[in-house]
């Protein structure tokens, strides 16, 4: 059959229509059809499945950086009234696990897919479907923490510097602006695993996105915020490793079928290749990186008292 990734990015160009509605639903046959989100640069799918995937990385830099946040705010999440904005919040996992460790605090999602729980949800946490990069609909100084998390595949470079602008605009003096990103593309692919990543790149980099950018975020953090800080987290991706190890390696398996809707391959060649994909992982010791990076606000932004250098 040859390799199912030697020609993604030119089936890809293509055979991506660049006109469909909302929420399209693309696949090859009537199995395992896929839902995407047309008014969003997601490529990947938006559904139960694409949801589970991001609750499991969710749990996943939970784990490895045994926390929910890497920025000094505990003490600030601890007021009483303390508010919280996630950015492309998705499913709204960390928001729940947020909301259950500080109740005194009031959370806020926004996403442009209304992935999250419309009925059972915390009590101290709200969700609003909204585009960001449009812009979010709060006023100046709103917020003592915003968060973004897991948007690489989705900004273009300059939408990272309008965005972070925007989530620092919202943002209270002293308080602070966190990403975490996965590294992209992975260190030591076995064949198959090195061919998904390039796949991914190539297609990313037709839509002006690069999926490497987040090694850049410190830099830009420093162009609207003080005190920037980051760290790095270098994460094994195994069936035969420790518990993140596997969840790592479930997670690039499933971001690989999520990948089939907008590659255009058949399910019988998607599954001969994941299987490959699955036994590669049993016998490769592949790596990846896990990056939080988080700045504090030191002006308002209603009074201009201080602007940006």
């Amino acid at each position: 059959m040859g390799n199912i990734f030697s020609t993604i990015f030119e089936r890809h160009k293509r055979k991506i229509p660049t006109n469909r509605c909302n929420n399209s639903r693309l696949n090859n046959s009537n199995e395992n059809v896929r839902q995407i989100h047309n008014n969003s640069p997601y490529i990947l799918p938006n559904d139960e499945k694409e949801g589970d995937r991001l609750i499991m990385q969710h749990f996943i830099t939970r784990s490895v950086f045994k926390s929910n946040f890497c920025a000094p705010v505990n003490d600030i999440l601890q007021r009483p009234g303390a508010k919280v904005l996630d950015v492309g919040c998705g499913p709204g996992t960390w928001l729940h696990d947020m909301a259950s460790d500080f109740p005194n605090a009031r959370f806020i999602g926004v996403d442009i897919s209304p992935m999250f729980p419309k009925l059972i949800k915390p009590r101290n946490v709200e969700y609003l479907q909204a585009n960001f990069l449009k812009g979010l609909p709060f006023c100046n100084d709103t917020f003592d923490f915003v968060v973004i998390r897991n948007m690489i595949s989705v900004l273009t470079i300059e939408d990272w510097k309008t965005v972070l602008q925007e989530l620092t605009r919202v943002c209270k003096p002293m308080g602070y602006v966190e990403s975490t990103e996965f590294g992209i593309p992975v260190l030591n692919e076995g064949p198959m695993s090195s061919e998904i990543c390039k796949a991914w790149i190539n297609i990313m980099k037709s839509k002006n996105i690069d999926l490497s950018f987040s090694v850049q975020l410190p830099k830009l953090y420093s162009t609207f915020l003080k005190k920037v800080g980051s760290i790095s987290q270098c994460v094994t991706i195994g069936l035969r490793g420790d518990q993140v190890s596997k969840d790592m390696a479930e997670d690039l398996l499933m971001l690989a079928e999520a990948l089939q809707p907008a590659l255009h391959f058949t399910d019988r060649e998607f599954e001969e290749h994941i299987e490959k994909l699955r036994k590669e992982l049993e016998e490769y010791e592949v790596f990846c990186d896990i990056q939080v990076v988080w700045g504090l606000k030191t002006y308002s932004s209603t009074n201009n008292s201080e602007e940006p250098s």
